[in-house]
């Protein structure tokens, strides 16, 4: 039994920047990061939830931030 692990996507814009699947066995906070040049001085960034393994799952996301590379 027990949860599969949610799988999940990082988009700008509605353009997919990163796909993400966490161990099923993750049990604590890990880093995740994904790089892309902004086009236009606003922008929306999303998470989706993708499911990729099926079942009832939830992933929880905290302390994210946008670093600014020159």
């Amino acid at each position: 039994g027990g949860q599969l692990g949610q799988t999940f996507d990082m988009l700008v814009d509605d353009e997919v920047i990163g796909s993400f699947a966490p161990a099923q066995w993750a049990t604590a906070y890990r880093s995740y990061s994904a790089t892309f040049l902004a086009t236009a001085a606003f922008a929306s960034l999303k998470f989706k939830g993708t499911n990729l393994r099926g079942g009832d799952n939830t992933i929880l996301l905290d302390q994210v931030h946008i670093d600014q590379v020159d």
